[in-house]
């Protein structure tokens, strides 16, 4: 059986595309996030133990520089008193060992592009 030109053609279009749909979709957090243990307690838009990632986009929005140095840091060493209106006072422990300091970058990046959307209150 022959393949069309026509049909050969749009699959080496289509298929790479189709593979970075994931990378493409911003409501998506990076896959580590699920493993590390970030995702038990942290969703894109909405409190769910710890703040929203969009409130923390939100907070660091006019200095994102800074921003990411904080998070970065937050996210190796674990923090508390930051978010405590919305935690009622639960820390964010450490997560060094459960992330490498590529993914503390990838996810700071990531959360300092997303929308951001102030906190409620």
């Amino acid at each position: 059986m022959r393949i069309p030109h026509t049909i050969w053609i749009l699959g080496m279009v289509a298929i790479p595309l189709l593979s970075t749909l994931p990378v493409m979709a911003a409501s998506q957090m990076p896959e580590f996030t699920k493993k590390a243990g970030c995702a038990m307690c942290h969703k894109i838009d909405g409190k769910l133990i710890g703040p929203a990632f969009a409130w923390v986009a939100d907070k660091y929005k006019d200095d994102k520089e800074a921003g990411k140095k904080i998070i970065v840091d937050r996210i190796a060493n674990g923090s508390s008193g930051q978010w405590i209106i919305y935690t009622g006072g639960i820390i964010m422990p450490p997560y060094r060992a459960q992330t490498t300091e590529a993914q503390r970058n990838e996810l700071a990046d990531y959360i300092l592009e997303l929308d951001p959307v102030a906190p409620p209150g």
